[in-house]
This record gives C-alpha cells, sequence and structure tokens, in this order.
C-alpha cells in the first residue's frame, strides 16, 4: 500500500503530466495551482521546490528563469537552473543598474520580476516518475549523503558509504539490488550484487548481474583489487565494479586490466572520488548515464 506522501506525490505528477499533455509549456504559478489542488501544500513532507528541483535534475523538466531589473524593467538574464544561482552573481540591465541575483531573489519576486517556465525535457524519464518507476531522488540528494560519509572517520564510515550507494543504486528503476551476499567457499561477504538485466538505459555490457565491491577509503591498493577478483570468482559472476570514495593506485589499476585481459570472460571497471564529482556536478542526468560513461572511461 502506498504512502499518503507517495500517493499525494503521484496525484501531482498525473495532474502535471495532462497538463503538460495540453500546453507544452506552464509557468511556476500554473505549477502552484496544480499543487494546490493536489494536497501537496497540505503534506509537510512534500515541498514543492524540492519536486521540482528532482524533477529538473532528472532531466525530466527543463526550465527558463527569466529575470528582469527590479528598478527599471530591463531585462537582466535568463538562467537554465535555480543550481545556477547557488552563488550570488551581480548583474548589470542596459540603464546600468547592478543588482545582486541569487536563489533568495528569485523567491522573493516570482511573478514580479522573475519568471519561470517549465516543460518536458525527457519524455521517458519523465514517463517513469509519473508511473512511480522511478523514485523522485534528487542528485543534490545524493551528494548530501555522499558528503556525510566522507567525514565519518571510525569504523561506521564503510556502513555510511554503502548507506549512499544503496539510496543511488535504488534511484535506477528495476534494478533488484541485494545486500551483503555470501561469496561461498570462504570468499567472504559481497557489499551488493545487482541485477541490472531489466534496465534498458544501461550499456548491454552492464545489463546484467553485477557484484559491487564499496571502498570508503583514501586509495585502493593492489591487495584490495586481489581480494576483489577473488571474491569475483568465488561467486560466480562475470561483471564486477570497484567503487571507492578515494583512488585506485598505479599498481591496483594494472591488476585490473591484467585480470581482464587475461580473462576475457570478466568485466571489470571502477569508479573513483574524481568520477563521483563530476556526477554531482550534474555532469550526468541519470545514474545510467553515468555508469555508461564510467563503463567506457575506466573499462
Amino acid at each position: 500500500m502506498k504512502s499518503a506522501s507517495t500517493q499525494t506525490l503521484l496525484n501531482f505528477l498525473n495532474k502535471l503530466k495532462k497538463e503538460f499533455e495540453s500546453s507544452n509549456v506552464l509557468s511556476y504559478s500554473q505549477i502552484v495551482e496544480i499543487a494546490k489542488h493536489s494536497g501537496i501544500f497540505g503534506n509537510k513532507t512534500l515541498m514543492l521546490e524540492g519536486i521540482l528541483r528532482c524533477l529538473v535534475e532528472l532531466d525530466a523538466l527543463k526550465m527558463k528563469i527569466d529575470i528582469s531589473c527590479p528598478i527599471c524593467g530591463e531585462h537582466l538574464g535568463v538562467f537554465d537552473s535555480i543550481r545556477d544561482l547557488d552563488h550570488t552573481i551581480t548583474l548589470i540591465c542596459l540603464n546600468g543598474h547592478e543588482i545582486e541575483i541569487s536563489q533568495n531573489f528569485i523567491y522573493e519576486n516570482l511573478g514580479r520580476y522573475v519568471s519561470i517556465i517549465f516543460g518536458i525535457n525527457n519524455k521517458d524519464v519523465f514517463e517513469e516518475i509519473v508511473k512511480g518507476e522511478r523514485p523522485l531522488i534528487s542528485i543534490s540528494d545524493l551528494e548530501d549523503l555522499y558528503k556525510e560519509s566522507l567525514k565519518i572517520k571510525d569504523a561506521k564510515k564503510g556502513k555510511r558509504f554503502e548507506e549512499f550507494l544503496d539510496k543511488f543504486f535504488r534511484s535506477i528503476p528495476r534494478a533488484k539490488i541485494q545486500k551483503k551476499v555470501p561469496t561461498g567457499e570462504g570468499g567472504g561477504d559481497i557489499d551488493f550484487v545487482i541485477d541490472f538485466s531489466d534496465v534498458k538505459r544501461l550499456h548491454k555490457d552492464l545489463r546484467n548481474i553485477v557484484f559491487i565491491e564499496a571502498k570508503n577509503t583514501g586509495n585502493v591498493s593492489k591487495k584490495d583489487i586481489v581480494s576483489f577478483i577473488d571474491k569475483l570468482k568465488h561467486s560466480n559472476f562475470n561483471v564486477g565494479i570497484i567503487i571507492t570514495t578515494g583512488k585506485l593506485g598505479k599498481n591496483a589499476k594494472q591488476r585490473l586490466r591484467e585480470e581482464r585481459d587475461s580473462e576475457q570472460r570478466y568485466i571489470l571497471t571502477y569508479i573513483e572520488g574524481s568520477d563521483w564529482e563530476d556526477f554531482f556536478s550534474k555532469k550526468y542526468h541519470t545514474p545510467e548515464e553515468f555508469l555508461n560513461t564510467i563503463l567506457r572511461k575506466n573499462f
């Protein structure tokens, strides 16, 4: 049974979809009215700004923020995302007025000097969200969890990183996730075993049962790679990804390549801290796009 919050969200998204079907674009004020009739504002766990941010970050919706000078009314500029205004910037209108623009300015002046227009950007992703197949988890939310895992210095840091990865993988529609799976023959536990077989947006080499090893550590050594490969062989899986908040050393990468080249049946790759930085910079719109790029870049 769906929770009240989930049902309210899905009702809102379905009404939003119907409005977009009759009109290619909707203003922020129009979306506010839809939210009111859907019960969004009566639910303390749902925030319209957060929902719209997720939809834009996941590439489901596109947005245009048009800003005019509050002094003379001249046009100041257009932005594609509220994230472009994470930091205060100064704009100068044609009449020479210098105006400091921030996210607070945007929200405080909606309908006066600021107008926001939304439209559907990726219809397939939007449909997945409306149907409840793709969780509404923003890249910003994932970044917060990731950064929390970096702050922990004690034995709990591994668990917190795994919590982040669990949320990351659960944001991929139709991914089937198992945690702490025994390898058999005394090989130890596998952090994650994920069945990506039904995830159509992934590269064919990843549409498989994938072995995941998580390392919240500064450097992954050659010894770590040897242990990773041993676990993979004990588990009888052919696809493995070692994921770290740090980086793989030169010898570690060399050992991974040697195993990959000598055993053609294995698909082995890795994700480093620098890759996560690229993901959080909004270089990719969905986790699937990120994983496909990782396969090309690090395989």
